[in-house]
């Protein structure tokens, strides 16, 4: 990113959402019942599609909007 001094040189202005939604649907809400662990909860979500963090950071990233060094950043390491 290239900068000027409305954007702190930062090459960037204002903030950028990224997120994951958990959709209750009924293959979740039984493994929600059954204390299925959290890995296995979203490997279900993610079979739905849900869109994970890292690939909505991506996304982003890919639109221009952020880069991705901003996203991993943002994530911190370990992110799944």
């Amino acid at each position: 990113p290239v900068g000027c001094n409305k954007c702190n040189y930062t090459g960037y202005r204002g903030r950028t959402v990224i997120a994951e939604m958990l959709e209750v649907t009924p293959e979740i809400g039984k493994a929600l019942r059954e204390n299925t662990p959290v890995e296995g909860l979203r490997a279900i979500a993610i079979k739905q599609g849900m869109t994970t963090l890292v690939a909505d950071g991506i996304r982003h990233a890919a639109q221009g909007e952020t880069s991705l060094g901003e996203v991993l950043r943002t994530l911190g390491t370990g992110t799944k």
